[in-house]
């Protein structure tokens, strides 16, 4: 019987006070809630990013989505699975990296940049621009919300 390989703790957790939590509470003004739009999140590699969660619908209406990508926003949206060509897999991969650095607010990055990131750490962003995860790479929600005990239970967090 081989013995088991004790796994090293992720030196960042959700409660680690370096990580910008926020405090779940009633704001009084659309100020005070706006400013509550930017979380810190630790990546795959460790690293701790400050993002702004995108508005897709938001972002295509306002005319900030370049036209070449405007149908590649449009099947994400939809949930459109598109047939896999090489014109259509090149948009996907141009919008996945336009999403990254839009919604990335510190450190600031460029949309050449990201090809250069870790593949692990922009997969789990691109995941969470569409609303495929609400966790980042330790387990704190994006929001704060592993912190409340209803969220805890309704989400089993606990068990």
């Amino acid at each position: 019987m081989s013995e088991a390989t004790e796994v090293p703790e992720v030196a960042v957790t959700a409660t680690d006070p370096s990580v910008t939590r926020p405090v779940v509470e009633k704001v009084d003004s659309a100020a005070a809630w706006k400013n509550r739009s930017q979380r810190t999140i630790t990546l795959p590699s460790g690293t701790q990013v400050d993002i702004v969660l995108p508005n897709i619908a938001e972002m295509a209406a306002a005319g900030q989505i370049p036209n070449q990508l405007i149908e590649a926003a449009a099947n994400k949206l939809e949930g459109v699975n598109v047939a896999p060509t090489q014109d259509a897999l090149a948009k996907q991969a141009e919008f996945n990296r336009y999403m990254v650095a839009k919604m990335v607010k510190y450190p600031t990055i460029a949309e050449g940049d990201v090809p250069d990131l870790p593949a692990d750490d922009t997969d789990l962003l691109q995941k969470i621009a569409f609303r495929d995860t609400d966790f980042d790479a330790v387990g704190a929600h994006i929001s704060g919300l592993e912190t409340v005990p209803s969220f805890r239970r309704f989400r089993l967090l606990d068990e």
